[in-house]
């Protein structure tokens, strides 16, 4: 047997005690998903005169093992007395993507997946009714992936208020709708740590002349008389008339989250477009001023812990340095 194959074998049995003593040096990550894509979005029912102004907010942010970066953009409006706007047309607004590790390119609301480390947050306004006069879409995600880093965290959030005017002596009613789809998957494979995915959408509408009182609605997928609460606004309704595909496929207030190696959990997942269909019809409004909002926020927050090796690993090892050590002696003897 020559030299160069002994030293071949030994080379091998260090490559796979270390292997072994190591877990998941082999496809391990920890990773995170969020997405929510609202589309048709649309109100029906106000006066035309009710709508004041408007003002839309996007902030992309995104943390890779202590390196941070933060995108953010805004825009607002007038529809009466004048229409004046800061906001683009297509698209409304769209600040930059958030992102750290393997670029993953701006506007990319497909899955990226485990293949590569990064943390990345992206969001878009695409239409706004108010703006260009169609049913108004937003797109956001935040997804993330560790394989050799400990930590990262990311989230896209959506803030959008309409004010509005409600003439003394009538009510106003008015309903909006929308179609949505959501997407979230935590998964660890191979290593230990933690991964967590969030995903919230709030309507509110608040009364801001002093009379106080709001009604406020958090789609959790399933059609409840007590998802849309109205407080302190007297004769005032709101009931849900569309709620999702279900609590298992459809609420835009949901949070999963795995600690366990191996693991896949996911929820409403889907990497092509599965959307289902939300709305409130809200009656007896009495006259006053109104600051109608909508809140998402999609986020993933996650750890990354390299397993301890086992004594029987670490045993291994042993052998194998040993091997090598006993290697070089033979060498020198024989120099």
């Amino acid at each position: 047997m020559t030299k160069y194959f002994k030293k071949t074998l030994v080379a091998a049995a260090v490559a796979g005690a270390v292997a072994a003593a190591i877990p998941g040096t082999a496809s391990a990550y920890v990773y995170g998903l969020s997405s929510l894509d609202i589309t048709n979005f649309s109100i029906t029912g106000l006066p035309s005169t009710s709508v004041t102004t408007y003002t839309f907010t996007e902030t992309n942010t995104a943390t890779l093992n202590g390196t941070s970066t933060i995108q953010s953009a805004n825009c607002n409006g007038t529809v009466n007395p004048s229409v004046t706007t800061t906001c683009g047309t297509s698209p409304v607004l769209d600040p930059l993507a958030a992102q750290l590790g393997t670029p993953t390119g701006q506007n990319n609301f497909g899955f990226v997946g485990t293949g590569v480390e990064y943390a990345r947050a992206d969001s878009i306004i695409s239409t706004a009714q108010l703006v260009n006069g169609t049913p108004s879409s937003i797109n956001t995600i935040a997804e993330d992936n560790l394989i050799t880093g400990t930590n990262a965290s990311d989230s896209a959030q959506l803030q959008s208020t309409t004010n509005l005017t409600f003439t003394v002596g009538t009510t106003t009613s008015f309903s909006l709708a929308f179609l949505a789809d959501v997407d979230q998957r935590v998964a660890i494979s191979n290593t230990g740590g933690s991964s967590q995915s969030n995903v919230q959408a709030t309507f509110r509408l608040t009364r801001t002349d002093g009379s106080g009182g709001f009604i406020l609605w958090n789609p959790d997928g399933t059609i409840s008389a007590g998802d849309c609460q109205v407080s302190g606004i007297a004769g005032a309704t709101c009931v849900e008339t569309a709620d999702g595909g279900g609590a298992a496929q459809g609420s835009l207030n949901n949070t999963i989250a795995t600690g366990v190696n191996p693991s896949d959990i996911t929820y409403s997942y889907n990497p092509s477009a599965d959307f289902n269909p939300y709305g409130i019809s809200i009656a007896n409004l009495p006259a006053g001023t109104y600051s109608l909002s909508l809140s998402t926020v999609v986020s993933d927050d996650k750890t990354r812990i390299q397993a301890v090796p086992e004594p029987v690993s670490l045993a291994l090892v042993g052998v194998a340095l040993l091997g090598i050590a006993g290697t070089a002696r033979r060498r020198k003897h024989k120099a």
